[in-house]
């Protein structure tokens, strides 16, 4: 049995529930999400705990460095709710199958991040594909967020797979933009980060205005990565026409690969039989039935990443892989 389906079942609802206790036991529990500007704590976090207070459950809304410390946080409290990469949760409890047994996948169906690097405009030309990266392997210098980040977690996975980069070192810096003014400021070759694919998001605009490039994060090696015989990351065409983003690229779309949010609880199982335990199971159940426009925003710029966005599939896809295997076999 894979770990998530064991998480999935773990959590499987069982028994009578006791009456009269909804929200009772998990008043002022806590919904871990991310920086306090970026989409997990100001847009989802909100709406779940908008969606919960309706059921009487009563969460706040907590910053965090990312989602290794959800992760983290939720491991030690198991009422807590939280938001986390898919693959940065499947990487962690990979690592620790015992982790594992202490979280509930609630559901990964509402959005997806995605994986995207930037370089210099002096490097676009020899840095095009994820394909390029991996030829000039530890010659680059690679720059992501703080070490606790989904996405340095992301990275750290990505680059295990991949025999040229598995051993290329990386810096962290304080935050993602940081890390995008390293490149700018030429102290770092390549930097990394997980993000939606909001194209309007002010981070965009600092790429865009310097003139940085994008590298499409995408491999054959990335797309055969599971979980539960569910693919880890899925191939995305992001649309950023107009917004001149790959204007070093001369192209309308960008392929990458991205991974869904996952939203996880503690494992209550693990809880004394009681008002808590018969909450947290409600709560799980309550959750999963929900349609899942019930926990997506209804901001214009999620409606537009929507409409922007689509699942890269057949001869383009395939078209995009070759050129990654062209680009990996070359030699600089």
């Amino acid at each position: 049995m894979s770990i998530w389906k064991a998480m999935l079942l773990t959590g499987t609802i069982a028994g009578t529930l006791v009456a009269g206790t909804i929200g009772s036991a998990l008043a002022d529990d806590k919904i871990y999400t991310g920086g306090k500007t970026g989409a997990y704590y100001t847009v989802f976090g909100p709406l779940l705990k908008d969606v919960l207070a309706k059921q009487f459950f009563k969460y706040e809304v907590v910053a965090s460095a990312g989602s290794l410390e959800n992760i983290k946080q939720v491991a030690t409290s198991p009422t807590a709710l939280a938001l986390v990469q898919s693959d940065s949760l499947a990487v962690e409890t990979a690592h620790n199958p015992e982790l594992a047994k202490k979280f509930v996948l609630v559901r990964n169906d509402v959005a997806d991040e995605c994986a995207f690097a930037v370089t210099s405009a002096a490097n676009a030309e020899r840095l095009e594909s994820w394909g390029d990266v991996e030829s000039f392997g530890r010659r680059l210098t690679l720059i992501t967020g703080p070490a606790d980040s989904g996405s340095a977690s992301t990275l750290d996975y990505i680059k295990s797979l991949s025999d040229s980069l598995k051993d290329v070192a990386v810096t962290h810096a304080e935050s993602i933009d940081a890390a995008i003014g390293a490149v700018i400021d030429g102290k770092a070759d390549i930097a990394f980060f997980v993000q939606f694919p909001d194209t309007t998001n002010p981070r965009f605009k600092q790429i865009n205005d310097n003139k940085l490039a994008f590298i499409p994060v995408i491999n054959r090696a990335i797309l055969r990565q599971t979980v539960n015989d569910q693919p880890l990351y899925v191939a995305t065409e992001v649309k950023v026409a107009g917004m001149q983003l790959l204007h070093l690229r001369k192209s309308e779309k960008l392929t990458t690969a991205c991974t869904p949010i996952a939203y996880i609880s503690g494992n209550p199982d693990l809880l004394p039989p009681g008002n808590v335990q018969s909450d947290l199971k409600e709560l799980i159940q309550k959750l999963r039935a929900l349609n899942v426009d019930a926990l997506r925003p209804k901001e214009a710029w999620f409606k537009q990443m929507l409409e922007n966005t689509a699942h890269a599939t057949g001869a383009g896809l395939e078209s995009v892989l070759q050129t990654v295997d062209k680009a990996a076999k070359a030699i600089h």
